[in-house]
């Protein structure tokens, strides 16, 4: 071979070497990385605008048909003096309507079990646009003939904007908890690899019963105070060593 033609190769084959090195020296190092779940709540506290309650009347009689009419007369007067309150006709629905047989005790049986009278049940769902009226509902519903409350709800017509405050509240907590863990661990968060939102709720509901005041007694007091909307994500975010 001759001596030019092999100078040639040598430097041809050194420049390869020369290259190959950079290349290898300018790729960066990977990087170990890990992956840390973590959960945040977010709580927006609200004044609600709405109220309703469940006001319920239950009679009983020896016929079906006698506890219906009573049972009717009844809910006529509750429905007309919450409406005398300046309440429309339509925030009144019904929620439920039962009749049940009422069985004489002991029973020893099914074949023995003997109906000594019905009870009607009737709940009627009242909703107001003025929380501070819920009070007064109360008061005209068991003076009419009312004689149980299965609940008072107060709530917000439209909590979209809490919704999502709650939502970024419930994020920035899950950060925080993240850097706290990162920082003890000596590495950053370098990436996010999945995000979940678990739950967003709306206002809770308080929760009140009662049976019938009795004439004379002190009308309801209900504070609507606030409520609270709460929204939970669950975020996986990716950790650099």
């Amino acid at each position: 071979m001759p001596q030019r033609l092999l100078v040639i190769l040598l430097v041809a084959a050194l420049s390869l070497v020369v290259v190959a090195g950079q290349a290898v020296a300018a790729e960066p190092a990977k990087q170990d990385t890990i992956v840390l779940s973590v959960t945040g709540t977010g709580r927006v506290a609200v004044a609600p605008d709405t109220a309703a309650v469940t006001l319920g009347v239950t009679t009983t009689a020896r016929t079906a048909q006698e506890a219906q009419q009573e049972n009717t007369r009844l809910v006529a007067s509750v429905i007309k003096a919450i409406v005398a309150l300046g309440i429309p006709r339509e925030n009144l629905q019904t929620v439920e309507f039962s009749v049940w047989p009422i069985y004489e005790e002991p029973i020893k049986g099914p074949d023995k079990a003997k109906i000594v009278g019905y009870r009607v049940n009737n709940n009627i769902r009242v909703t107001v646009d003025d929380p501070g009226k819920i009070g007064a509902v109360l008061d005209a519903g068991f003076a009419a003939g009312a004689n149980q409350s299965h609940g008072i709800h107060f709530f917000k017509k439209n909590d979209a904007a809490e919704r999502a405050l709650a939502l970024q509240n419930a994020v920035k907590e899950a950060r925080a908890k993240a850097e706290v863990v990162a920082r003890a661990l000596g590495a950053k968060i370098v990436g996010i690899a999945a995000v979940r939102v678990e739950n967003v709720y709306g206002p809770v509901p308080l929760r009140y019963s009662a049976q019938k005041v009795g004439a004379g007694e002190a009308g309801a007091i209900i504070e609507p105070g606030q409520v609270e909307v709460t929204a939970s994500v669950a975020i996986d975010y990716k950790l650099g060593f």
